[in-house]
């Protein structure tokens, strides 16, 4: 009955199951969604071209052009539109407090991705578990592996591939790390820096990391290849000689 009453209520939405998208069999006025679970997508009213298939994905969402599949996907999102959401609590608490183009163009992929922080910022792409799971103010940030990004809150435009990449940086803005825990040693807001398959050093920006350390080991280099450099002369003839410390740190002086 839940069904006949909705797609007599609406256009071109169908419901199935206790409570979903119960909202919409009084004034509601939405179209083109899909509900399927219990309590699934149960506060919307206006929403156009939505879809929440699990028990209580997207329970009080609003938005428009929004997909959340999933026990409790989306389950307290606010406003969004044009997010992707899918698996276990995967983006629970969206722009909870439904602030001003908050929230939009998300996607959340895996198991907690984005599961707890009240994301408000934009464009982010979070894949695998709990990745980007505390994530409140975030923009512009991509990363994919379980636990990447997961401790972050406010980082804006960074990108991380791998396990626990950049699992541990808090507020920190245009950071690139790209292996299993790289970047991994930012603690705070370490900005600027590329790791590929280092951990990096906390406190520091502006670095360029390549390489745990020198050795046969996990992550570490024992011999490094760069072409077109050897035989080819300078663009500008001022060339001096490049030092390399102890450190494995590149210099002039």
């Amino acid at each position: 009955s839940s069904l006949l009453s909705l797609v007599n209520q609406s256009s071109r939405n169908i419901a199935i199951g206790s409570g979903a998208a119960a909202s919409y069999t009084g004034s509601g006025t939405g179209e083109s969604s899909l509900a399927i679970g219990h309590n699934a997508m149960n506060a919307a009213t206006t929403q156009n071209r939505m879809m929440a298939i699990g028990d209580s994905a997207m329970l009080t969402g609003q938005g428009d052009n929004t997909m959340a599949i999933g026990f409790q996907a989306a389950e307290n999102m606010g406003f969004s539109t044009s997010s992707v959401l899918i698996g276990y609590q995967a983006g629970r608490n969206l722009n909870t407090g439904s602030a001003v183009n908050g929230g939009i163009r998300t996607v959340a992929l895996g198991t907690q991705a984005i599961g707890v922080g009240a994301l408000t910022g934009q464009h982010n792409v979070m894949i695998g578990f709990q990745a980007g799971n505390n994530l409140t103010t975030a923009a512009e940030c991509v990363s994919i592996g379980a636990l990447a990004l997961d401790a972050a809150t406010s980082a804006a435009s960074c990108i991380s591939m791998g396990t626990s990449s950049l699992g541990s940086l808090l507020t920190g803005t245009h950071n690139i790390a790209l292996g299993s825990t790289a970047g991994n040693s930012y603690v705070g807001a370490e900005s600027h820096n590329i790791s590929l398959n280092a951990q990096g050093t906390a406190a520091e920006s502006n670095t360029l990391r390549i390489g745990s350390a020198t050795g046969t080991g996990t992550q570490q280099l024992n011999r490094a290849f760069i072409c077109g450099i050897r035989g080819i002369t300078t663009g500008v003839a001022d060339a001096i000689a490049v030092l390399i410390d102890s450190a494995n740190q590149l210099g002039t002086v």
